[in-house]
Formats: structure tokens, sequence, C-alpha cells
């Protein structure tokens, strides 16, 4: 198969409607908080995980993508391993029943991945949230739940940066993201250039379907 996508298709074509804050912050903290637990489980006790760190990242991935689908095109460049490596693990988890691969006729010859039951209930095992924590997040303050959040986010560009994890879909590694724009107006001093709107910290994003990479990455303080 080859690695470069020369499709136009993309399965976030038509996603999502241009607005902000999607979700709740307490919602995209706890988004945070798994990805570095996830990282942090694989990279200490790699042992305990049943599959390869490859193998989750797809299987997370693909359960947080529309109809919990992908094309192998889009996992190349989410995940940024090698295309032997990715091979590899799409055909551990085809084995084990837990991922479907669908030729296509595009002229890429790509192929379309979705997940099984089984690798659903896997990707959700993984991403289980402890939920005694949710009181706690609950009883911060609306500023440190803030800055929490912005720690966060910085801890997965770093990681995301030194590709340990999948790539996030956060405002701050968007091209649309014009930071601090508005410094005279503390509650939302951001910009969105794709729904051309002013935002605030707290709905600053880490999944939006509307990302474009920004190149370089943003450096220094952000949010």
């Amino acid at each position: 198969m080859d690695c470069h996508d020369t499709s136009t298709l993309s399965p976030c074509q038509g996603v999502a409607n241009a607005t902000l804050a999607k979700t709740t912050l307490l919602q995209r903290i706890r988004v945070a908080l798994t990805r570095v637990s996830f990282y942090n489980q694989v990279a200490k006790e790699p042992e305990s995980c049943p599959s390869s760190l490859i193998e989750q990242q797809i299987l997370t991935l693909l359960l947080a993508s529309q109809l919990h689908s992908m094309f192998r095109s889009s996992l190349v460049r989410a995940l940024d391993v090698c295309c032997p490596s990715l091979d590899e693990a799409i055909h551990q988890l085809v084995t084990k029943g837990l991922i479907h691969v669908q030729t296509t006729d595009l002229p890429s010859k790509d192929v379309l991945l979705t997940l099984e039951p089984g690798g659903a209930l896997a990707a959700h095992r993984l991403l289980q949230w402890p939920h005694v924590l949710d009181s706690v997040l609950e009883s911060l303050s609306p500023a440190t739940q803030e800055e929490l959040y912005a720690h966060l986010l910085h801890t997965l560009l770093q990681l995301q940066e030194a590709k340990q994890i999948p790539t996030s879909l956060m405002c701050i590694t968007c091209r649309h993201f014009r930071p601090r724009q508005y410094p005279k107006n503390p509650e939302k001093p951001h910009h969105c250039a794709f729904v051309d709107a002013p935002f605030g910290d707290r709905d600053v994003q880490i999944d939006c379907s509307e990302h474009s990479d920004s190149d370089p990455l943003p450096r220094g303080p952000i949010i």
C-alpha cells in the first residue's frame, strides 16, 4: 500500500458545525487526562497492555472517528509512524478480529478501517475514566480548571512533538487559531479565523473537526 494519500476524501468531511465550545471544559479536561494517563501506562508498564502502543492508538482513534472508521492514509498522518509498523499493527488487529479492512476504488488504493464490536469494546476499556475523580474536578474553581486545562494541553503538545502520542486536533496547533489577538478582552482573548469569532481559554478545543495543521507548530505560551 502506498504511504502517500492522493485522495481528496476525508472521514471528517462534512462533519460538525462551525461552532466553538462543542464540549464542556470538564469534558475536555477528562479527555486530556485520559490521553496523558494512557501514555503513562504504556510508557511505564508496556507489558501490562494487551496490545502494542500503535495498536491501541489505532483503536482509540477509530473509536473517536465518525462511524468508527478512518482511511489508512489518515492514520498515517495522525500517528506519524513508518508504514511497515502501521501495516503490521493493522494486520494484528485484523487477525484479532478487532477491526475490518475494506478496499476502495480510490486511485491511491487507500483502504478503510472500521472497528468491529470487539474492537470498540477494547477501545472503550482503554479509555475508561476513573469516575471518582469527577467530583474532584467539579470542586475546582473555574480559574483552576482553566489553568489545569492549559497545562494539560501543553503537556499533550510536548508529547505530540516528541511523537509519543497520536496527533490531537487542538486549537493551539491549528492555522485558524489566533492567540491573544484581543489583549483588552480577558474573557475572550483568542480568535478563530474559521468561524471568525473571539473565544476564551475555556473554549480552546482538544478535538476539532475543522482543525487544519499549523506549520510550524506554535512555540512558547499560548494560553
